[in-house]
């Protein structure tokens, strides 16, 4: 049965524009459906709220925008993860996208470590770490960091998948 607001040419109707989080749905389904350029003018209106989840959003929409050279949206990316990070110093999500966002190898590698440093007891941050110790070819640290995570959550799949993929 067809909901009300449906349309089997164009999908859900989009989310009305009142409030913050209505802006980000409606980009979020235009870029969904492909429109880069609809999806930049939707979020426009609440482009400059001072909040790390809205600076998060708005350096995802970067590579929305079909006008964007790409050296300029990774630079603006760069910076609006690192402002996302100064408003809110315990957000895993903007520091593992600063992480991401380092240009070289190298300073990928030491970003990850300093975030391995801040949030220790994490899961996510900790495999990533495994990972990319894996990467440079250190095995038994991977494995120590893995060994680690299990320990922390022992009923969780993805410490067991990980010790797995070192066999």
């Amino acid at each position: 049965r067809v909901q009300p607001g449906y349309d089997p040419q164009r999908g859900v109707a989009l989310p009305t524009t009142e409030t913050h989080l209505g802006h980000i749905l409606r980009a979020l389904a235009l870029r969904g459906r492909g429109d880069g350029l609809g999806a930049r003018e939707a979020f426009r209106p609440i482009a400059d709220a001072n909040s790390a989840a809205t600076k998060l959003f708005a350096a995802e929409m970067l590579g929305a925008d079909p006008f964007m050279p790409q050296r300029r949206a990774q630079d603006l990316r760069r910076r609006l993860y690192e402002e996302a990070a100064a408003l809110d110093p315990q957000s895993v999500v903007a520091a593992l996208a600063l992480v991401q966002a380092q240009q070289g190898e190298q300073e990928q590698f030491a970003a990850l470590r300093a975030v391995v440093e801040r949030f220790p007891n994490l899961a996510p941050v900790q495999l990533a770490w495994a990972g990319a110790l894996r990467q440079r070819g250190q095995q038994s640290e991977a494995e120590a960091v893995i060994r680690h995570v299990a320990e922390l959550l022992p009923a969780e799949c993805g410490p067991v998948r990980a010790l797995r993929g070192l066999i």
